[in-house]
């Protein structure tokens, strides 16, 4: 016996927002009015949190991986680059989500409310990268497991896996999140999993 899930293609969506300097396929929300494509990629003209979504749907059991880096020094300590999982789109009465992301040399995975004002860490690492190195986040969500690889493209530092256990945000959208005109994308990569 089989149910309608099985019958579902899973939905996947690639750019690399250096070759591919088109908005297609991608939605600025939030106060994300001015993004931007330059030879570093796709990031906010302003230091405004930028977030980005394919609007590809909301799903339960996500993963996204995208290549990014700080382009200043002053940035790299103060502000954040991520990927948002389960990310709940502010036309519905909330807005929430797990935010996987680097700031202040850790990697961290948070739990966002912007009904409550509350970021909330439910796992850390360091991870302490230079300025204008290129890392990658991979990050997916399955039932109530978190769990994200940040790695550098080259040199260090080393690999790093954290995860978390959190069942309040069952359902979603994906997407990138910045916070400084100077934090650029290189590439996203979004799948679907069932």
């Amino acid at each position: 016996m089989f149910n309608t899930r099985d019958l579902l293609t899973p939905i996947s969506f690639s750019k690399d927002l250096i070759n591919d300097q088109t908005p297609t396929g991608l939605v600025f929300e939030l106060n994300s009015a001015s993004a931007v494509f330059d030879a570093n990629g796709l990031g906010p003209t302003t230091n405004t949190s930028v977030i980005l979504t394919p609007r590809i749907g909301w799903f339960s059991d996500q993963s996204i991986t995208s290549t990014m880096k700080f382009l200043s020094a002053t940035t790299l300590g103060n502000e954040q680059l991520g990927v948002m999982l389960r990310f709940r789109s502010n036309t519905v009465p909330y807005v929430e989500y797990y935010y996987v992301r680097l700031r202040l040399g850790e990697a961290r995975i948070s739990k966002v409310s912007l009904t409550n004002h509350t970021t909330t860490d439910i796992s850390t690492a360091s991870f302490p990268i230079a300025q204008d190195q290129e890392f990658t986040i991979a990050a997916q969500v399955i039932g109530n497991v978190i769990s994200a690889t940040f790695t550098a493209t080259s040199g260090s530092p080393s690999p790093v896996n954290i995860s978390a256990i959190d069942s309040e945000i069952a359902i979603g959208g994906l997407g990138l999140r910045t916070t400084t005109s100077t934090g650029k994308f290189k590439n996203v990569s979004i799948n679907q999993l069932v």
